[in-house]
């Protein structure tokens, strides 16, 4: 006669093993979802070698500043998945630092994820079951670029689109600054700024900025001014030396040399210098270098002051906008390049030292 222990083990075991549904599958049945990392990660159910794809491919042009938010979504048809978790990740590990991640969403949703370190081309493998899916991808950076996005009245540049063959739409934003015809070639009018809107056929939407001058020779002032920036020796003690440059010296010597400005000294001013002689000469702009109004051009100079009011303690040159994105009334958000490009105490004065104080 069996021990009444033996007989509780018994149906303990037997009830352990009822509680389990008939078709869960162990790490060893064909079919089990195995993940990425080797690990069980729930089954499926119907033929997996029948199976097939919603799409053929990923063929794809994402504009470069939202790429990370990009997801594709398709469907597995004639089988059943049930991942144990929402996000099972199943692509073939080596494709997956290349390419980016297959992941099981729900029972027939698979979604991959690019990755964003450059363009992709090439196939994503991934596996289910016993059966290893092949998914060609093609997914483009498009980008734009113009052959010159300073210009002077009159003088024309042209809008290239990298990583694209369908159609484009093209209009400016300020077009009395700037107009942009139907081939994107672009006619700078009057000095300021505006936004090139490059809108493409897959819905991708593209901006640029551009920014007219005064005059060809404030071109070649600021180009000048960025050079010394980034190629001579900073020295206060050098300063009126070819090779050295403080902010005040880089800002008399660009200006005396390409518009024949010298802010009231025959020797390289100061900031000391240079700001009362903006004030009684030029027109002011204000006291916001981060204004929203984008009402700066190049060569217009801005002074930096300890306290409101204050003697200034820094002068610096604006080398145009910069295109960021648009807001959600289609607005172009721009920053403002400054030759030095550094952070500045709060209270400035800005002013256009090419046009006279009204």
């Amino acid at each position: 006669m069996k021990h009444p222990i033996f007989n509780i083990f018994t149906f303990i075991i037997v009830a352990l093993l009822a509680s389990f549904p008939a078709h869960a599958a162990s790490v060893t049945d064909n079919n089990a979802i195995i993940d990425m990392y080797g690990n069980y990660s729930g089954y499926y159910e119907g033929d997996i070698d029948t199976a097939t794809l919603s799409i053929s491919k990923i063929d794809y042009s994402i504009v470069e500043d939202y790429y990370n938010d990009v997801t594709f979504y398709f469907n597995i048809n004639g089988v059943i998945l049930h991942p144990d978790s929402s996000d099972v990740y199943i692509t073939d590990e080596s494709d997956s630092e290349i390419f980016g991640d297959i992941v099981i969403v729900n029972e027939n949703t698979l979604e991959f994820v690019p990755s964003a370190d450059d363009n992709i081309s090439g196939t994503i493998h991934f596996k289910i079951g016993g059966r290893t899916f092949a998914l060609p991808i093609n997914i483009q950076y498009v980008q734009i670029t113009v052959t010159n996005d300073r210009l002077y009245p009159k003088q024309k540049s042209a809008i290239q689109i990298n990583n694209y063959s369908g159609s484009a739409k093209f209009s400016s934003y300020q077009s009395n600054v700037a107009s942009v015809d139907n081939s994107g070639v672009i006619t700078a009018k009057k000095p300021g700024w505006t936004c090139i809107k490059v809108e493409l056929s897959n819905g991708c939407v593209l901006g640029y900025a551009i920014n007219v001058a005064k005059d060809k020779k404030m071109i070649k002032l600021i180009k000048q001014a960025e050079k010394i920036r980034s190629s001579w020796k900073y020295s206060q003690k050098r300063r009126g030396k070819k090779g050295y440059y403080d902010c005040s010296s880089l800002v008399w010597r660009v200006y005396k040399e390409n518009k024949k400005i010298k802010f009231g000294t025959s020797y390289y001013g100061t900031t000391y210098t240079e700001l009362p002689w903006c004030k009684k000469k030029c027109k002011y702009l204000g006291a916001d270098r981060n204004s929203t109004k984008y009402n700066f051009q190049i060569g217009d100079i801005l002074f930096d002051l300890k306290k409101k009011n204050t003697s200034p303690y820094h002068v610096e040159t604006f080398a145009g906008y910069e295109f960021q994105g648009f807001d959600d009334n289609g607005k172009p958000i721009l920053s403002g390049n400054w030759v030095f490009g550094t952070s500045y105490n709060k209270y400035v004065k800005i002013y256009r030292p090419t046009a006279k104080k009204k």
